[in-house]
């Protein structure tokens, strides 16, 4: 994957990252964006978990592969 949005979508995907992580930090601009477009999300049930897990949305996007 040359996209490093996709790249990160698709390790969070792999095993959900937590939200202190080292990962996260040295991720930082990659995990914002997609949060902000909805691709990843804390949100478990009810609540808010201390991970960072892909949304229906972003498991489409993985599907589809990243644009040409």
């Amino acid at each position: 994957m040359s996209n490093p949005l996709m790249a990160v979508l698709a390790s969070i995907h792999r095993y959900p990252k937590k939200l202190q992580s080292n990962f996260a930090r040295d991720h930082a601009y990659e995990v914002a964006r997609l949060a902000s477009l909805g691709l990843i999300t804390t949100r478990e049930g009810d609540g808010f978990g201390h991970s960072w897990r892909c949304t229906y949305k972003g498991l489409r996007v993985l599907e589809l592969g990243e644009p040409e």
